[in-house]
């Protein structure tokens, strides 16, 4: 959804309407200067110095002038990955645009005679800026999430000892059996030590 917004915060209307949904802003977005100008709260007579407090002009309308229009548009996306721009459009006075407020020459030709003169120009620039966030899936991202999850919760040592106890015929056998017997410490000791004994006897004998 494309939202325009006024430099009072109240909606404002571009090409018709305030919001454009995407199905709507397929083939783009195109409207008038004076809307535009609408969403700015300027007109073509406005004052310049009402504008812009401390400018010297000598001009008292933005029409004999020049200015910039500048789109502000936020960008924001929820969770969903629904993509919202709300544009707010400020009007800048300006004597540095691109058809700026100049003198050009000019030639016209009539009836085989060619007349020079000069005239001013005027113009508006158009600056946008963008700002905000969009998400983007990453594959990559993902199974590496995925995989780093898996090895926290210990879920490969758990299929290995699954396929080990049960999938693997006798072996898994052994191991179950294996897995089973309790382990009793004090036997366990006192058995190395018979052990031990039995094998020092036998070298000295």
């Amino acid at each position: 959804v494309t939202h325009f917004i006024g430099s009072d915060g109240n909606d404002c209307t571009f090409g018709g309407r305030s919001r454009w949904q995407h199905s709507d802003a397929v083939g783009g977005i195109s409207g008038t200067l004076s809307e535009l100008l609408a969403c700015s709260g300027v007109t073509l007579d406005s004052d310049p110095a009402k504008l812009v407090s401390g400018i010297a002009s000598t001009s008292s309308h933005l029409r004999t002038m020049g200015f910039k229009l500048t789109l502000h548009v936020d960008l924001s996306q929820d969770i969903l990955g629904h993509t919202t721009s709300e544009v707010r459009v400020d009007a800048v006075p300006t004597t540095t645009v691109m058809w700026k407020d100049d003198v050009q020459p000019a030639a016209s030709s009539t009836m085989g005679k060619v007349a020079r003169q000069s005239r001013r120009a005027h113009g508006v620039a158009v600056d946008v800026h963008v700002r905000g966030h969009i998400f983007t899936f990453s594959w990559y991202q993902f199974v590496r999430g995925f995989v780093d999850i898996t090895v926290l919760l210990q879920i490969p040592s758990f299929l290995v000892q699954f396929v080990a106890m049960y999938l693997i015929g006798v072996s898994s056998e052994v191991y179950r059996h294996t897995a089973r017997t309790e382990l009793n410490i004090c036997g366990k000791v006192q058995n190395s030590i018979a052990k031990l004994m039995l094998a020092e006897v036998a070298f000295r004998a």
